[in-house]
């Protein structure tokens, strides 16, 4: 479901000038090892060789997210970010208060609308920073050509 934002962001052009808007998902890069050695960075899926002949390990870009938030949301924050594929590194509470999480989260996952979530949950009381991390190897399963 959209926001009104969105909808009046979307519309507003085909209002006024006639254009229409094509929007799509920010994509960020993966880096594809093959078995020989070689290496290919991808943002789109379509630039994956259709037919593979060796082994692939693929690598997605992680960061590491610092959250302070009040003590109260603790518990929706953290469900926001296990359904984020966040993996919880530090949980520690600054004072009675205030609560100090470090989660490691694919970059894919906050690009889109984790902000918002967090943002949203938290009525607006979320502080929230992060830096690139490692990137982390993903198991692909592809069926190999016949």
């Amino acid at each position: 479901m959209q926001d009104l934002d969105s909808v009046r962001i979307e519309q507003t052009p085909s209002w006024e000038h006639g254009a229409h808007v094509i929007s799509t998902v920010p994509t960020v890069p993966y880096t594809f090892e093959f078995s020989d050695g070689s290496k290919l960075q991808v943002q789109n899926p379509a630039a994956l060789p259709s037919n593979p002949k060796n082994k692939i390990t693929c690598w997605e870009p992680t960061v590491l997210a610092t959250i302070i938030i009040p003590s109260e949301y603790v518990g929706p924050v953290i469900t926001l970010c296990s359904d984020h594929r966040g993996e919880q590194l530090e949980y520690t509470f600054i004072d009675s208060l205030r609560v100090f999480l470090k989660y490691r989260l694919p970059l894919r996952e906050i690009v889109v609308d984790f902000y918002n979530g967090l943002r949203s949950i938290t009525s607006g009381y979320a502080s929230f920073d992060y830096e690139e991390a490692e990137s982390l190897s993903l198991t692909l399963s592809l069926p190999l050509p016949p």
